[in-house]
């Protein structure tokens, strides 16, 4: 969990795929924003970054089994891996399906 003083501001940047559109908002260091910025990416910047790498497929696996259930994943098994592939196995794509999948009535996606 990120604790923030009172009077900080956190400015998030998601899935940057043009450096030039958010260099004007990006703030001087040691202001009272704090920056968080996800790419693909190599960023070339000298903020502090943390390089957050795929899963492997039994991680893919197991991530969306604890989401989802091992009973649903297991009935759609070939799909749930069609779906950890399509998000080149990326935890925050594989959150974000399971969130959608939630859904009462839903199948996998």
């Amino acid at each position: 969990m990120l604790k923030l003083k009172q009077d900080t501001v956190l400015l998030v940047f998601d899935d940057v795929k043009d450096w030039n559109q958010i260099q004007p908002y990006l703030p001087l260091k040691g202001s009272r924003f704090k920056v968080l910025i996800t790419t693909r990416q190599n960023t070339g910047l000298t903020y502090p970054s943390l390089r957050l790498g795929e899963l492997s497929a039994d991680g893919a696996l197991e991530l969306l089994t604890t989401q989802l259930g091992k009973d649903r994943v297991e009935k759609e098994l070939e799909f749930a891996k069609g779906l950890y592939r399509f998000v080149d196995y990326v935890p925050i794509g594989l959150y974000q399906i399971a969130a959608q999948c939630r859904e009462p009535g839903r199948v996998l996606c």
